[in-house]
């Protein structure tokens, strides 16, 4: 595993409860969304930036930055609460035998320390968004 996600808020100082490097959410990132289909819940990565990538790009990612332009969205964090619970609530409940997500443990804690800067983030009024880092 190399690159992780990790949540970015628009106020210093509250992404100080996430201790996690990310990487298993940014491995197991695609499952996620499969399991909030599932669920009938906004995806995973839909709290970040999801522009599409130009079917004709082939170039590194600080291209892409500029060819995109900045990503400068902001996302209010109830909603994300309730969805990354209940993505985390799936994971722990179900079998890891049928899981499709390769560290599920670790995708569940990582979910459950990111609700924490959320509530975090609620009380304060920051708004938040998850960067692949």
């Amino acid at each position: 595993m190399g690159m992780g996600i990790l949540p970015v808020f628009n106020k210093p100082g509250l992404d100080r409860w996430y201790t996690s490097d990310g990487k298993a959410l940014a491995h197991d990132f695609p499952h996620l969304d499969e399991l909030a289909e599932k669920l009938k819940i906004k995806k995973f990565s839909s709290f970040g930036d999801d522009r599409g990538v130009p079917d004709d790009f082939n170039g590194d990612p600080d291209d892409l930055d500029e060819l995109l332009g900045e990503f400068d969205e902001w996302y209010e964090p109830m909603e994300a609460i309730e969805v990354f619970t209940q993505l985390a609530s799936e994971i722990l409940k179900s079998d890891p035998t049928e899981s499709h997500l390769q560290y599920p443990d670790a995708t569940a804690e990582d979910l459950l320390a990111i609700v924490r800067c959320l509530n975090a983030a609620e009380e304060t009024g920051a708004l938040f968004r998850l960067e692949l880092l």
